[in-house]
């Protein structure tokens, strides 16, 4: 198998994803290509032990999400970084094949078709199946088990954006723009936000070489949220447009630069008038 000497692997791990982080894995260890290196990021209380010893381990103890994923950066060693949630399964054996070739032209993307493991519980009761068939490479049977949430078809707490992968969740970024807009932003606490930030920052940064990543598809573990991430969200969405607004911007559309439906003649970016 050949090993791509560039693409380094960073997955945030947490006490919430400890039952899915071998299938994450294994997804990886799936694809046509071998990265350089896997990092996984612990980012949990209990502490991630007797791992797959392929994998190097960044221990940060518990801590925000920014901080972690900025930790794992700093601890790699390739030129473009690939972050991949503990939650979130590559849907193709062809995805680092694919992002390697992207790499050559744009400096990121993300923006993946995002699908879901549903009904809640399914993943869990059937977690051996899913790593016997990521390791045979059969993502197909992956994907057919997932759903894409269209409008037509939404259940209670999906919206459009959740149809797509934001950065942290899976995308790739090259070192040297990850470095030039420093990483993410360790103000956000909690969850939410600072994947939005992100996203801003790569944006104003380098509009020109974003590539939009929906020719691929990623597989979210549909599970519970914690009963603070509602309260965390509105509290960070509100930093968020705090820093919108001192930067002089009145609104970042990122599902305009996704392409979502229904916003056509919006901009990516509105400036304050």
């Amino acid at each position: 198998m050949f090993i791509d000497n560039n693409i380094s692997i960073i997955v945030l791990y947490s006490d919430i994803n400890k039952d899915y982080l071998n299938a994450v894995i294994t997804s990886v260890f799936s694809q046509s290509i071998t990265p350089k290196e896997i990092i996984i990021v612990d980012n949990s209380k209990n502490g991630l032990n007797g791992f797959n010893e392929k994998c190097k381990i960044v221990r940060t103890g518990f801590t925000n999400r920014s901080k972690a994923r900025n930790i794992g950066a700093k601890a790699s060693i390739g030129s473009v970084l690939v972050f991949l949630d503990g939650d979130t399964l590559m849907g193709s054996r062809l995805i680092l094949e694919e992002i390697k070739r992207y790499c050559n032209k744009y400096s990121y993307g993300y923006g993946a078709k995002r699908m879901w493991t549903y009904p809640q519980g399914f993943f869990e009761k059937n977690k051996e199946k899913y790593i016997s068939r990521l390791s045979k490479k059969d993502f197909i049977w992956v994907i057919n088990n997932s759903f894409w949430p269209k409008e037509s078809n939404k259940f209670a707490g999906f919206d459009d954006l959740t149809r797509y992968s934001f950065p942290g969740n899976f995308g790739f970024i090259s070192k040297e723009l990850f470095d030039k807009i420093e990483g993410f932003d360790e103000r956000f606490e909690g969850y939410g936000g600072e994947d939005d930030h992100f996203a801003y920052k790569l944006y104003m940064a380098d509009k020109c070489k974003f590539v939009n990543l929906f020719s691929l598809s990623v597989v979210h573990i549909n599970h519970l949220k914690k009963d603070t991430d509602y309260i965390e969200s509105l509290k960070n969405n509100r930093l968020f447009q705090k820093i919108l607004k001192h930067e002089g911007i009145k609104s970042f559309n990122i599902n305009v630069l996704f392409k979502a439906p229904n916003f056509k003649g919006e901009e990516v970016i509105e400036w304050q008038k």
